[in-house]
């Protein structure tokens, strides 16, 4: 929101993410940029993005000759989804298109926020049918997307990278990190909605008790 204010651009999250560059992320953007194909690729993403966004979960999944990319945030302190979840799929698109110099053309683009007043900008980074007030945040394509080639991928430095974007993972994100199981529970099983604490409590088999003791012991509700 803050940002939104200074810039004076009421698409700040659209048009930032139109401008993104893979080397944005630090090692992460470096592994994606070495990985051999694009579905190679949305899984680091997928496996490392805690190490760029905490609180937020990306997800790549397939069905039939599609694919699907969901977008979900989990933290419940972010104010202004819109911006956060446009500059996310619009810096995917731009990267997508850098990376393979193919753009990936989707089926359509579903955001969760209501429609804003001109949507001329989205038109033309999306190019496809545009969905607001949707069920989730996401992208559909064809499958055979996942196959496009990166043009500087490297199997060798990506085992490298990999090596250290796994050690700044274990740092930030310990095996016994309660929390984390926490968000990783509500990633998969709550990608349209705010759970209860009755429902994450029963998905950990435990109490709610004994839930609320554990977040307090880590300092989160």
């Amino acid at each position: 929101s803050c940002a939104v204010e200074l810039s004076k651009d009421e698409y700040f999250g659209l048009h930032l993410g139109d401008y993104f560059e893979a080397t944005h992320l630090g090692i992460v953007g470096y592994v994606i940029m070495n990985c051999s194909t694009i579905g190679d690729a949305f899984e680091k993403f997928k496996q490392y993005y805690k190490i760029v966004a905490d609180g937020e979960h990306l997800n790549i999944e397939t069905e039939g000759d599609y694919a699907k990319l969901t977008y979900s945030i989990i933290d419940t302190t972010f104010k202004n989804k819109r911006h956060i979840s446009e500059l996310t799929f619009a810096s995917i698109m731009k990267t997508v298109k850098l990376l393979t110099g193919q753009s990936l053309i989707l089926e359509k683009a579903n955001f969760k926020h209501s429609e804003p007043k001109d949507i001329t900008d989205h038109e033309k980074i999306f190019n496809t049918e545009i969905n607001f007030s949707a069920d989730e945040y996401s992208l559909v394509f064809k499958k055979e997307y996942l196959n496009l080639e990166l043009k500087q991928a490297n199997s060798e430095l990506l085992s490298d990278l990999e090596g250290t974007a796994k050690n700044v993972l274990t740092k930030i994100c310990p095996e016994d990190d309660f929390r984390s199981k926490v968000l990783q529970i509500c990633a998969k099983h709550f990608t349209n909605s705010i759970p209860k604490i009755e429902q994450v409590a029963e998905l950990l088999v435990m109490s709610v008790r004994n839930l609320q003791i554990k977040l307090k012991q880590e300092d989160t509700t």
